[in-house]
């Protein structure tokens, strides 16, 4: 079964989070293992695609089932497009 286009909406992330998690990525005594353990615990998941911080949620209404994927700003438009 093909994807159905999504209902795209945005993620909300409070601000003083938001300068954590960057500070955290812009660390270059971290390893990317670790990057992506802060990116897990801060937002429950990374993007579908590129496994950077998601931006948005995508729900796809499955006939009955509902899937929801999170993408990054940039994976984001991939699917718009396909």
């Amino acid at each position: 079964m093909r994807k159905p286009i999504p209902t795209i909406s945005a993620i909300v992330y409070p601000e003083e989070k938001l300068r954590f998690i960057g500070k955290k990525l812009a660390d270059p005594r971290l390893s990317e293992y670790r990057k992506k353990e802060y990116i897990r615990r801060f937002v429950g998941e990374h993007c579908a695609i590129c496994h950077e911080v998601p931006t948005k949620i995508a729900h796809y209404d499955m006939g009955g089932i509902s899937l929801v994927e999170k993408y990054c700003d940039k994976c984001i438009e991939k699917i718009k497009v396909a």
